[in-house]
C-alpha cells in the first residue's frame, strides 16, 4: 500500500490492539458461549481468551493522519473535511466563524497573521503535484514551522503562520528553501513560487493566496521560470494588479497601444516586444538591437513604424510614460489571463 504523505497537521494516535481484542471478545462472549478458532486450533471460552490476551504485552500502533485536497484519499473521523485547506484559500466558507472553526480543527490559529506560498511547475501533473507535496510537508516538518500544506488547482500551497516578531528575510530564505526542494523532488528545475503578504483572519488567506498566485505568475513572465517573486517587492506591478478588475485599466491599454497590438497580431512584427527592449536599453537603439539579436537599422525601422502605427513620437516624455505603463499593464492582464482570473481583454496577445 502506497505511505500517505505527510501533512504540516499530524495527529499523533495510538491504538492498543489489546483494548480492541477485549471489546470484540466481550460483545462475542455475549452472544455465543465458545469462540471458535480456525481449524486445527483449540476453542476457547470468552473468559479463556480474556485471560490470555490480559497476560499479553502488545505495543500500540502509531501513525499520522493527514489530510490533503486533491489526492482522493478519505476523511477520517474527527477530522476536517478534505476541502477545508481550500475553501481558506478560496474563500469558499459561509461566514468568519465557519473559517475559524475550520481552521481550528486544521491546527490553524487564524487569530495571528498569515501569509501563503504558491508553487508550479512547468507542467503540473498528478505526479509533480504528489511530489512537490511531499517536499514541501518534509521542509515544514524539520523546520518545525507552523503552517499548513495543500496541493489546489495544481499548485502546491503552503499557509505559513510566521511568528509575530519573525524577520521578512526569514520568511523569504524559507520560501525559497521550499521551492529549491520542491524542485529537486520533482526533478523540474522550472518550478516558480509566488509569497503573498501577511495578513490577518481567514479573508487574510484568501487575499495572499491571491498576491502569492498573481506574484508566480509575475516571477515567471519577469523573472524566467525557476525563480521566486514576493507580491510584495513587485513594485508598480503591484498598483496595477489592485485596478487589475477595472474595465477602465484594459480601456486605458487598449486606447493607447491597440494600433500596436492589433498590428502585430496581423504581421507579427513585434512592435510591441521591440518597444519593451527599447525601454529596458534606456532608449539606445544599438542596446535594443543587442538585446534582441538584429541589426541596428531593423530596429530603427521598427521604431519608425511604432510612430507611424501608432501616430505617436517617441521622443515625447509623456508619450512615453504612457507607453511604459502599458507595457506593465499588459504584464498584469497577461498574468490574470493566464491564471484565470479574469478574461483576457481584447488586444492583450496571450
Amino acid at each position: 500500500m502506497a505511505r500517505v504523505p505527510k501533512l504540516s497537521r499530524r495527529i499523533r494516535w495510538a491504538i492498543p490492539v489489546g483494548a480492541l481484542v477485549v471489546t470484540s471478545a466481550v460483545m462475542a462472549g455475549s452472544l455465543i458461549s465458545v469462540a471458535q478458532a480456525s481449524p486445527g486450533l483449540p476453542s476457547r471460552t470468552p473468559a479463556q481468551l480474556l485471560a490470555q490476551v490480559a497476560d499479553s504485552v502488545t505495543p500500540p500502533l502509531t501513525g499520522t493522519v493527514v489530510e490533503t485536497t486533491s489526492l482522493g484519499l478519505p476523511s477520517l473521523p474527527g477530522t476536517a473535511n478534505p476541502t477545508s485547506i481550500a475553501s481558506l484559500l478560496t474563500g469558499s466558507y459561509s461566514s468568519e466563524r465557519v473559517a475559524l472553526e475550520r481552521a481550528r480543527r486544521l491546527g490553524a490559529d487564524l487569530s495571528r497573521q498569515v501569509a501563503v506560498i504558491a508553487l508550479r511547475g512547468s507542467v503540473s501533473t498528478a505526479s509533480w503535484e504528489l511530489r512537490a507535496l511531499r517536499a514541501a510537508q518534509n521542509v515544514v516538518a524539520r523546520r518545525e514551522v507552523r503552517a499548513l500544506v495543500a496541493a489546489h488547482e495544481d499548485a502546491v500551497c503552503v499557509v505559513l503562520m510566521p511568528e509575530p516578531d519573525g524577520a521578512v528575510d526569514a520568511m523569504y530564505r524559507f520560501a525559497e528553501l521550499v521551492r529549491s526542494e520542491c524542485a529537486l523532488a520533482t526533478g523540474d528545475a522550472t518550478t516558480s513560487l509566488g509569497l503573498g503578504r501577511t495578513h490577518d483572519g481567514a479573508s487574510g488567506v484568501r487575499q495572499s493566496f491571491r498576491e502569492a498566485e498573481h506574484a508566480l505568475e509575475m516571477s515567471r513572465r519577469l523573472l524566467g521560470p525557476g525563480r521566486q517573486a514576493s507580491f510584495a517587492d513587485l513594485g508598480l506591478h503591484r498598483l496595477l494588479f489592485a485596478m487589475a478588475q477595472h474595465p477602465e485599466l484594459s480601456d486605458y491599454y487598449r486606447d493607447t497601444v491597440g494600433d500596436l497590438v492589433a498590428y502585430d497580431e496581423r504581421s507579427s512584427a513585434e512592435l510591441m516586444a521591440t518597444l519593451d527592449a527599447y525601454f529596458e536599453a534606456n532608449g539606445s537603439p544599438t542596446e535594443t538591437a543587442q538585446r534582441l539579436k538584429l541589426h541596428r537599422n531593423t530596429v530603427l525601422y521598427r521604431l519608425r513604424r511604432i510612430e507611424e502605427v501608432g501616430r505617436l513620437r517617441l521622443d515625447d516624455p509623456a508619450t512615453r510614460l504612457n507607453l511604459h505603463l502599458c507595457l506593465r499593464i499588459r504584464d498584469v492582464l497577461q498574468a490574470g489571463a493566464a491564471r484565470g482570473a479574469q478574461p483576457e481583454p481584447e488586444g492583450v496577445p496571450g
